[in-house]
């Protein structure tokens, strides 16, 4: 009954893999000429199948770190709401592969 969410990931002219272990902070600015080198969308609808809201995350972080299971990479985002002072808050993981 809560609905169904997805983050996209966006990276410039790099691979996940190649990301540096650590903490990589972003910010969308939506006058900036320039593409970010990371941002995310965050969307979110009643169900998987009619995701109806996209946009891109107002900021976030991405963090990687090596474990013996793989590379585990973190994402956290911010959306600002409609709503005065109101944020979404998004937090998600995944690993990329075997252990190293």
């Amino acid at each position: 009954g809560r609905g169904t969410g997805m983050v996209i990931l966006w990276t410039s002219n790099v691979l996940l893999e190649q990301l540096e272990v650590g903490e990589h902070p972003f910010e969308y600015d939506s006058s900036s000429v320039d593409t970010p080198s990371l941002a995310a969308n965050v969307c979110s609808g009643p169900n998987d199948g009619s995701i109806d809201y996209d946009r891109p995350a107002d900021r976030g972080a991405v963090v990687v770190s090596d474990t013996p299971e793989g590379r585990q990479i973190a994402v956290h985002t911010e959306t600002e709401t409609e709503e005065a002072g109101g944020v979404e808050i998004s937090d998600t993981s995944f690993m990329l592969g075997g252990a190293r």
